[in-house]
């Protein structure tokens, strides 16, 4: 999906809103985001800000969490 998607360019507007900017970028075949693209099911994989992404150490701190949440709030809300 490129960058002038329809679907990214809102996206994209609603981070903007909070004051976050967004940052694309390609991502592997593992996500379930390209089978439901594949599928014709427009689906773009968004960031939590996770660290150390499935290890065991894995974390995600609470001010991610919060930008978020606050990101679904004002993407829902347009």
């Amino acid at each position: 999906m490129s960058d002038d998607d329809t679907h990214v360019t809102e996206i994209k507007a609603a981070f903007e809103a909070i004051g976050i900017e967004a940052v694309t970028k390609p991502t592997g075949g593992g996500s379930d985001a390209n089978i439901f693209n594949e599928k014709g099911l427009k689906t773009v994989n968004l960031s939590t800000g996770m660290s150390k992404v499935h290890t065991t150490n894995e974390f995600i701190a609470v001010a991610d969490l919060v930008a978020i949440t606050e990101f679904v709030r004002c993407y829902l809300t347009r």
